[in-house]
């Protein structure tokens, strides 16, 4: 009786959880934005709520302990300290892109050989970290009796801080590449609240060096939780164990670690993550300009809210990634759109904490103040979104001239004497920023397999190629894994110097490339040689003047299509209309119970919402048969009874069509899917 009232109690705690979730899938298809923004913020915004408790505890017993002169070397120290942490996540993006892109190829050997070789990096710079520190707690020993033990201690217990920081964060890209690592409640708010009771019951007890032990012990409640939860992630996900390297191994890994992009991106991270230089600006200043002595200590007073308000986006970076290297690109911009319309909420919330916190504590200069980090806030929330879809899709060198920006806009906050003038300076140098930053307009940057994702990429690459082009259809087996069909792209994309590939359906393979005078026979034949007879056949579909008459060239022979296809459209009869607003007309004619969704202009339109199922698993399922729709449009994209089919055009407009499908309309449906993928290439052919 007790096992089964255990299992039924599992079994609706698993209920409600999935009532409660609420999926990317759901905001990129669905109106529900706000809901799934507010669902990945609220353990966050929780936790900075409660860090921030923590920090203006150590802030208080900072000023109690140390004079001024130590206060200042500790909290120029403690921002050194910020501007790692921030680079090391940036840094870091090597390693996530190279396992993202190893994991995707099935090469799960490499994979765990290049987790191995970044954790023995982390095990060095970690054992720095250490060693350093016990230097510290030694030289913390020569000065006993003086102020300088209980600096130094401090010191070095930030710095092992520090090195364990830098191991678990490791670890974590590790899965995060991939996956998000899931920590309850619960055990988030563990270490703050650990550490706010640590700080206040043991202040009576040992004084100042309470400070001291709650950041050791701190360090390691908070990386033992961290690593446990990342080991879970890695055995729920069944991720390969990181293989150690010999030193050999390692010494040629180093120049693979140490790229240019190591150091744009973890530049770029330091400059998303502002808290620490904005600290050293304003102690800057100070030292030239007495009256403002304290403003570097404000900021620091604040620096887990300037943090928050500056990373926040970085909870979208999965998503974001998730949608570059795929064929979902197209609608990421309605999403990052419909996101940007709610920052100035969520930088009004940060700053309505910090506000409350700033005002509770100093009380001086309160309105002028706050007024200036309302705005501040507000413009830089808005921008910390920007840059996290910059730095998603490796726009790097847009990252850090924003954050430039960013760091200009701090001279609103001084040197001039008129209110008005610091509000319209820090506004104007802010709004600059998010101008500039939303120059790249969230394109992804090609990822580095240069491996087209979807038909209308390919279609928009080819009618935009203006020199002579050859158009060849590859026939595979009829059953290829994923894994061989990595390295059959690889081969034929470095074989015709051309990245330009594209699945129409699972085993048929289309590919054009510059007519350059490539011997076509012979790089066939080697390629014959490199496939191990994977490829079954092969067919010059076109060899034209340049991409678009090519195109044109495949719809007059009808060559795209194969024969049964093209008798079943014939049969139909199905020709879509040109005009937008008839081929919505058409659908709801054909199926009244249909429902599209309609990308225009960044825009997400929804017509027939109340026929949309009341179901989690449906914008999972709708996901999957869009990329797949996309991916290959000609296989049969069909779940939970209903097919989807995707009309795209060169500007970037898409109907994803969902149709109920059954016994007396399969070929109705199979006909529609076929009309809207060949209106597609019409209208992509009549491009000029």
């Amino acid at each position: 009786m007790y096992q089964s009232q255990t299992i039924q109690e599992w079994i609706n705690k698993q209920k409600r959880k999935k009532e409660s979730f609420v999926s990317f899938n759901e905001a990129l298809f669905g109106k529900n934005i706000l809901a799934y923004i507010i669902f990945r913020l609220r353990y966050f915004s929780i936790n900075v709520i409660f860090t921030m408790a923590v920090h203006v505890l150590e802030f208080y017993f900072l000023t109690v302990i140390f004079t001024s002169t130590h206060l200042e070397s500790l909290i120029l120290f403690r921002a050194a300290i910020f501007v790692i942490n921030a680079g090391w996540w940036g840094m870091l993006e090597v390693m996530r892109s190279r396992i993202r892109h190893l994991h995707n190829s099935q090469q799960n050997i490499l994979l765990a050989r290049e987790l191995g070789n970044w954790q023995f990096l982390a095990i060095l710079l970690s054992g720095g970290c250490f060693i350093t520190s016990f230097i510290f707690g030694i030289l913390a020993f020569v000065e006993i009796g003086s102020q300088p033990l209980l600096v130094n201690f401090y010191i070095a217990a930030v710095i092992f801080q520090l090195g364990l920081h830098l191991f678990v964060e490791v670890r974590r890209s590790g899965i995060y590449a991939k996956f998000r690592v899931f920590r309850p409640l619960l055990y988030i708010l563990l270490l703050p609240c650990a550490s706010i009771a640590f700080l206040v019951i043991f202040w009576w007890l040992a004084g100042g060096f309470t400070l001291v032990l709650n950041t050791f012990c701190s360090a390691i409640l908070g990386s033992t939780l961290s690593l446990y939860y990342i080991k879970k992630a890695y055995t729920t996900h069944q991720w390969p164990t990181p293989m150690g390297p010999t030193l050999k191994e390692f010494w040629h890994f180093i120049p693979q670690i140490f790229i240019p992009e190591f150091f744009l991106a973890g530049l770029a991270s330091i400059l998303i993550s502002l808290e620490g230089m904005l600290i050293w600006i304003m102690y800057y200043y100070s030292l030239h300009h007495t009256a403002y002595n304290d403003y570097y200590k404000l900021f620091y007073f604040i620096a887990p809210l300037l943090n928050a308000s500056s990373i926040w986006g970085r909870l979208f970076y999965f998503d974001i990634k998730k949608c570059s290297i795929s064929s979902l690109n197209r609608f990421i911009n309605s999403f990052n759109t419909r996101v940007l319309y709610i920052t100035p909420l969520i930088g009004f919330f940060y700053w309505l904490i910090t506000a409350l916190f700033y005002v509770g504590y100093f009380q001086e200069n309160a309105f002028s103040f706050s007024l200036l980090l309302l705005i501040f806030f507000i413009l830089r929330s808005t921008m910390a979104y920007l840059q996290i879809n910059a730095f998603s899709n490796r726009y790097y060198l847009d990252v850090v001239i924003s954050g430039l920006i960013t760091l200009i806009s701090v001279f609103g906050f001084i040197s001039i004497e008129s209110l008005y003038l610091h509000v319209l300076i820090l506004f104007s140098v802010l709004f600059l920023g998010n101008v500039y930053i939303y120059k790249p307009h969230f394109m992804p940057v090609k990822n580095s397999v240069k491996i087209n994702y979807s038909f209308s990429d390919w279609l928009c690459a080819l009618i935009h190629h203006h020199k002579p082009t050859t158009i060849i259809s590859f026939t595979t087996e009829t059953k290829i894994p994923w894994k061989n069909k990595v390295q059959l792209q690889k081969i034929l994309s470095t074989a015709f110097q051309s990245p330009y590939l594209f699945w129409i359906t699972s085993h048929n393979l289309l590919l054009f490339f510059p007519s350059n005078g490539l011997n076509l026979k012979d790089t066939l034949s080697l390629i014959s040689i490199e496939t191990a007879g994977i490829i079954e056949s092969y067919r010059v579909c076109v060899d034209t003047v340049n991409g678009l008459q090519g195109l044109q060239d495949l719809l007059k022979e009808n060559s795209l299509l194969p024969i049964e296809k093209i008798k079943l459209l014939n049969e139909s009869q199905f020709v879509l209309p040109k005009e937008y607003q008839a081929i919505l007309t058409e659908f709801a004619h054909h199926f009244p119970l249909g429902i599209c969704y309609e990308f225009k202009e960044n825009k997400l339109v929804i017509h027939h919402t109340k026929k949309i199922p009341e179901n989690s698993d449906y914008y999972r399922v709708l996901a999957q048969l869009v990329k797949k729709s996309l991916a290959s449009p000609l296989e049969k994209n069909e779940g939970m009874n209903f097919s989807v089919s995707v009309y795209c055009d060169v500007k970037n407009n898409t109907f994803i069509f969902i149709m109920p499908i059954s016994y007396e309309n399969y070929k109705l449906v199979n006909a529609w899917n076929l009309a809207v993928f060949k209106a597609t290439l019409e209208q992509f052919s009549s491009h000029a």
